[in-house]
């Protein structure tokens, strides 16, 4: 739960980022994630922070545990 309070935040910034300009120089320096937006590239302005509370969800239940985990059966996240 630390790591989620800590590096959550800045990897959902990051993320979002990467999503978003898939070409830009963030995203080149960024591996490749599964929780990283698809589908985003060239959003809106007014787009920006509904992919950002999206990719915090993937995150936040990305750090408590994948659902393939061994005993934890979450949601899948959209």
């Amino acid at each position: 739960m630390l790591s989620l309070a800590t590096l959550g935040p800045i990897y959902s910034f990051v993320y979002t980022e990467v999503g978003i300009h898939p070409d830009g120089a963030l995203a080149r320096a960024t591996a490749p994630d599964p929780d990283i937006p698809k589908d985003v590239a060239g959003a809106k302005w007014y787009e920006v922070p509904e992919i950002w509370w999206n990719t915090v969800e993937r995150l936040s239940w990305t750090m408590v545990g994948k659902p393939a985990t061994y005993g934890c059966k979450f949601r899948p996240v959209k």
